[in-house]
């Protein structure tokens, strides 16, 4: 059910997505700008600072994906927007790491993650 939660949420806050019918019906016009990623907090690294990179896994045996984070990065906890300090003392206190979803909007085009959002 967290899942859930969670993908509507991103979806809501400006995830683009497009259809598999309309990929394969040659459709070019509406590129994808954004890539959603669902992870654990156990398999998520934040940010040092404002302008720095965070780093993820989509699972236990994925590759770690890096991705760059600036000063318009939003990181949400429980639905609110807080500072890059506020939220890293909000996923350092969670206990059940592996079993705490968390979701990340990367921003394709500028290669920069434009949102981080857990709920705990």
């Amino acid at each position: 059910m967290t899942i859930r939660i969670l993908i509507a949420t991103t979806l809501l806050l400006g995830a683009a997505v497009h259809a598999e019918e309309d990929r394969y019906a040659g459709r070019v016009d509406d590129p994808i700008i954004s890539q959603a990623y669902e992870t654990s907090v156990a398999d998520f690294r934040p940010p040092l600072s404002v302008n720095g990179g965070i780093a993820l896994r989509e699972c236990d045996g994925c590759e770690p994906i890096t991705i760059r984070v600036d000063a318009e990065t939003r990181y949400v906890v429980n639905g609110k927007t807080v500072s890059l300090k506020d939220f890293r003392k909000a996923i350092f206190r969670v206990r059940d790491r592996s079993n705490t979803p968390m979701g990340v909007l990367h921003h394709l085009e500028t290669d920069r993650v434009t949102l981080i959002t857990v709920n705990l």
